[in-house]
């Protein structure tokens, strides 16, 4: 069984990286997000802001699942997690 720690960068991707690979700007992430413009979408990504419940699922829209509310605070459940809470 693998250990994977809530601050393994490997389990989840955050908005920053996903910007990056994707090589988009902060505005087109805006327009795909219904937001007022890409300096919105570089607080979230920096994590300067959380976003909202309803942005935090149109992100996880828009990114097909690869960011997912947990990637904002660094959260990511692990196997070990799950046993240790049983």
């Amino acid at each position: 069984m693998t250990n994977i720690s809530v601050f393994d960068n490997d389990v989840g991707m955050t908005l920053n990286e996903w910007i990056k690979h994707r090589e988009m700007t902060f505005d087109a992430v805006a327009a795909r997000l219904g937001v007022a413009n890409g300096t919105v979408v570089h607080r979230y990504a920096t994590k300067g802001v959380i976003p909202r419940a309803e942005i935090m699922l149109r992100i996880f829209a828009v990114t097909d699942g690869e960011v997912t509310p947990n990637d904002f605070y660094g959260l990511h459940p692990s196997l070990n997690d799950k046993e240790a809470a049983q």
